[in-house]
């Protein structure tokens, strides 16, 4: 058996650090599952979804929605309402606001959007081509309302509608 200068033993050196591994451990389990047990859920109104893998929650208030109009281009004077969630735009059938992707500017798959409070979120997901707020292209956006999109050479304006509040 090997010791140390001093005559302790290398093993009992071994074993009691393992011993206090082993408490530490120990104790940090004792916390951990005292605090994950205080956790209480918080109560939300409203319709919560995700929208997108990796988006933050949607809470869409009863009586909110807004809706997006295009205001310029092929196919100006379209309207979408947004009460239903998140939606896709650009020029597949299924997107729920289908703009004429005939000159190749706008993807089947171009852009998603939902409401989150009173403003419209924006995820542009098409390659190789852009979504712009303003002058400037965008993968993320926050738009408020009457602020504009646009998706190849359609101008899109988005709107909000929120219910009264009731008298008291």
């Amino acid at each position: 058996e090997e010791t140390l200068p001093n005559g302790t033993p290398i093993i009992s050196l071994a074993a009691g650090g393992l011993g206090v591994l082993i408490l530490v451990a120990a104790l940090l389990w004792v916390v951990l599952t005292r605090r994950s047990s205080k956790l209480t859920p918080i109560p939300v109104e409203g319709d919560v979804s995700m929208p997108l893998r990796g988006g933050e929650p949607v809470l869409r208030r009863p009586g909110q929605g807004g809706r997006l109009i295009v205001v310029e281009g092929p196919n100006t004077g379209v309207e979408v309402s947004l009460a239903d969630g998140a939606i896709v735009i650009g020029s597949g059938k299924d997107s729920g606001l289908r703009l004429d992707g005939s000159d190749g500017s706008v993807a089947g798959t171009h852009a998603r959007v939902w409401i989150k409070g009173d403003q419209l979120m924006l995820h542009h997901v098409a390659r190789r081509r852009q979504t712009l707020v303003g002058e400037r292209a965008v993968e993320w956006a926050t738009l408020r309302p009457l602020d504009t999109l646009r998706i190849g050479p359609h101008l899109i304006s988005f709107s909000i509608a929120v219910a009264p509040q009731p008298a008291s």
